[in-house]
């Protein structure tokens, strides 16, 4: 069985883009979440908030495990 080892294989520069764009990411899908009830989108529109939240939590979460 083998155990966790905390190795980072990404520099404090690359958690810090990693995190700067996960960051911006999430912003951008509440952006867009607004707009779509504003503008009484179709529900089906609210699928296209799903990649951007994705995508930002993906890189917050690397950023925080330093993968």
């Amino acid at each position: 069985m083998t155990e966790y080892c905390p190795i980072p294989n990404i520099g404090p520069i690359g958690r810090r883009r990693r995190m700067q764009g996960g960051v911006l990411m999430v912003i951008f899908a509440a952006l867009l979440l607004v707009i779509l009830i504003l503008t009484e989108a179709p529900r089906a529109a609210g699928l296209l908030v799903f990649f951007p939240t994705y995508l930002g939590a993906l890189g917050i979460l690397q950023a925080r495990e330093k993968t």
